[in-house]
């Protein structure tokens, strides 16, 4: 009976971990499309409304892991059209389709294919996910985060710092970094502005996730 038992629990371990060795790991962002785009202030309304399915529609293209389309939050007439892709020439062929697309906005569109390494000639994205904020901390939260969107802007190898709020929820917010380099981001973690923006945050107890991504200069 023993010796049944012993092997009946060996095969269990087996297929066990022979369905554990075959589970799929979750697929990992290989490709970056960005679109930033400036509408005339009399479109404002009409862009925001003609992008409204926008993250659905593109959730739906080939290799999409995930979409956004917010609005930025201190300049209303920019936007941010951002999606991750498991494969970089999935974001370069969903790049051309947005690309074709007649809209009011002026659009500037790159596409970031991930790097394997990092070295001082890697740019560097760091994308910031807020979770909700609560409705009475928002204009606080807004206070707080435009002299850190502003002397962001100011430093030598940040490219671009911008926070987002969705036009359909304004207490959910995404901010976009793009750095020359890690280097950039390291000097930019230690000026004063990041520094006390962070430590309100965290006493207002603000919910963030980061993620950090090395890669290659965007073709346009």
């Amino acid at each position: 009976m023993r010796n049944i038992f012993s092997f009946v629990l060996a095969c269990v371990s087996a297929f066990a971990g022979e369905c554990f060795a075959q589970a799929e790991k979750p697929a990992e962002t290989a490709g970056i499309f960005v679109s930033i785009d400036t509408v005339k202030r009399n479109d404002i309304k009409a862009y925001a409304d003609s992008q409204k399915d926008f993250e659905e529609t593109a959730g739906k293209a080939p290799g999409c892991l995930r979409a956004l389309f917010m609005q930025n939050a201190f300049y209303k007439d920019k936007f941010i059209r951002y999606a991750e892709f498991s494969s970089a020439a999935d974001a370069k062929k969903f790049a051309d389709a947005q690309r074709a697309l007649k809209t009011p906005a002026q659009s500037e569109i790159s596409v970031y294919e991930t790097s394997g390494g990092a070295s001082a000639s890697t740019p560097f994205i760091i994308t910031v996910d807020f979770d909700e904020i609560p409705a009475a901390s928002v204009s606080e939260f807004l206070k707080i985060s435009k002299p850190l969107r502003d002397g962001t802007n100011t430093e030598k190898d940040t490219l671009s710092y911008e926070l987002y709020a969705s036009p359909e929820n304004p207490a959910r917010f995404f901010l976009f970094e793009l750095y020359k380099n890690r280097a950039a981001h390291a000097f930019h973690s230690k000026q004063a502005h990041f520094t006390e923006w962070d430590k309100k945050c965290a006493e207002m107890k603000f919910v963030r996730r980061g993620k950090f991504i090395d890669v290659r200069a965007p073709s346009k």
